[in-house]
């Protein structure tokens, strides 16, 4: 009887056959091309006899023989458990990018925001970034295919080739737990270009109240809003009008991007007697900045002309709530970022609301000060 080595299973012919006896049911099968490396063995239920299986484990070349007698052993561990491996093999090779996504977004606990960007890359035909991969089996996926994948997309921008080179890394890194066949994440050996680091230019209060006090009365709610709550724009579109408590004086942003549970926020007197100004007038829509058709919500926080945009403001907010002595943990509070240690605090909002309205305040009467013409 041939002992089976390394060497003897590189000698064997086609058809042939060894056994490991060092490790029952570990097979070297002879082919045209590497040996394969194979486990046999009876699969029984309830001590009752099912049917004889064969588990591929790898190929001479890409496994060693002391690597095949580990998988060997896993795949004995699964058959005693009554599992037969291969009926995982097979659902591994129906597998497509699309499942290995889904399969990542219901493992973990995402914002709602983050789940759609996961999905908008893999199924809109129209962004086109990673939609043509959609289909594809995880193994499928080569190192080329990433390469070409960052040359196309940085052409469109740095900004849209890391979002999109991201999201595959994270979806093929997940495909490796699903798939134990694949051995590697291919964009592992491409560099992921960085987003580039925007610095928005501080906003001239007294400019940006000139032109704001020029708009129509809903527009001129929206970036006076903007510029007193730092709130984001997809936070401003998705706002109804049931969410302005004019007697409390709060807002309620129900699509925040770090809390599934939304966030209500203390407004200062000033900014409550515009929006009492702007709900007086009638309106048919839900929605507090109806669109078109007013059934829906605004599709984009921009108005043509404004040289202002919701992220810069944002960025200016900071300014101000230094200027106005606000602490750092209350403008983290107050710009909705995520704080350690208090997770969902705003599904309790009474006491936080009251605590960081003082800052709220202090903010718009920092900017009232300045550009009084806001809120005449």
């Amino acid at each position: 009887m041939t002992k089976l080595t390394e060497t003897t299973a590189a000698k064997l012919q086609p058809s042939k056959i060894l056994r490991d006896d060092r490790f029952k049911g570990l097979l070297a099968l002879g082919r045209k091309g590497p040996t394969t490396w194979a486990y046999q063995t009876d699969l029984r239920r309830n001590g009752r006899f099912v049917r004889t299986i064969r588990v591929t484990l790898g190929k001479q070349g890409d496994m060693t023989l002391k690597e095949a007698r580990s998988a060997a052993a896993l795949a004995q561990t699964q058959v005693r458990s009554g599992i037969d491996p291969n009926a995982e093999t097979k659902n591994a090779k129906n597998l497509t990018m699309i499942d290995v996504i889904e399969d990542h977004i219901c493992e973990r606990s995402l914002a709602e925001r983050t789940e759609d960007d996961y999905r908008r890359h893999w199924t809109n035909k129209k962004r086109n970034t990673l939609y043509p991969y959609r289909n594809l089996h995880p193994r499928d996926i080569t190192r080329d295919d990433v390469r070409t994948l960052k040359s196309r997309l940085q052409k469109r921008g740095k900004t849209m080739a890391s979002g999109a080179l991201r999201v595959l890394r994270l979806t093929l890194s997940h495909a490796m737990r699903m798939d134990e066949g694949m051995k590697e994440n291919p964009c592992q050996f491409v560099v992921i270009p960085s987003n580039p680091k925007r610095e928005p230019e501080l906003v001239d209060l007294e400019e940006f109240a000139k032109n704001v006090v020029e708009l129509q009365m809903m527009w001129r709610t929206i970036w006076t809003m903007s510029l007193l709550t730092a709130a984001r724009a997809s936070s401003i579109r998705a706002m109804r009008r049931q969410d302005i408590d004019l007697e409390a004086r709060t807002i309620r942003l129900t699509h925040v991007k770090t809390m599934k549970n939304g966030a209500t926020l203390p407004i200062g007197p000033r900014l409550a007697h515009l929006f009492e100004r702007y709900l007086d007038a009638p309106s048919a829509s839900e929605w507090l900045w109806p669109g078109n058709p007013v059934s829906r919500p605004l599709s984009t926080v921009w108005y043509r002309r404004f040289g202002y945009g919701t992220h810069q403001l944002r960025h200016n907010w900071t300014t101000l709530a230094i200027k106005a002595g606000v602490p750092f943990m209350e403008q983290r509070l107050l710009m909705t970022h995520a704080v350690p240690g208090i997770g969902q605090v705003y599904t309790h909002p009474d006491a936080l609301v009251e605590h960081v309205r003082q800052y709220a305040e202090a903010i718009e009467n920092l900017v009232a000060a300045e550009a009084y013409v806001l809120f005449d």
